[in-house]
């Protein structure tokens, strides 16, 4: 009997390329597919394009921001909460840059699963 992939979901608040967005890209290469689905979402941009390329499958999130806005904030928290009530993930791994409030607003939103 086949054993279940693990889900594994990845959401990166950055789009462009640095540090976080190198090791995230090395790392969902290397996962074994046969044991592994692995979902990245972040905003659209240079990240999504080359996971895309390699074989990864990538979601754009409209409203995931960086910056803190109380406005967008909320609205990227309702796309997410959205988002992993229908991919329900094993496994979600939030990277982001900074540790402030945004973070916690966002991590409840993640939290329903």
């Amino acid at each position: 009997m086949a054993q279940k992939k693990i889900k594994v979901l990845f959401v990166v608040t950055q789009a462009e390329f640095g540090g976080a967005q190198r090791f995230l890209l090395e790392l969902t290469t290397r996962l074994n597919p046969a044991a592994y689905d692995v979902l990245v979402s972040s905003q659209p941009g240079e990240l999504l394009k080359m996971l895309a390329a390699r074989g990864i499958a990538t979601k754009p999130l409209t409203w995931l921001s960086r910056d803190i806005s109380p406005i967008r904030d909320i609205l990227a928290a309702w796309e997410l909460y959205g988002f992993l009530g229908r991919e329900k993930p094993d496994t979600l791994f939030l990277l982001q840059r900074e540790n402030h409030q945004k973070t916690l607003f966002e991590a409840a939103a993640l939290g329903q699963n």
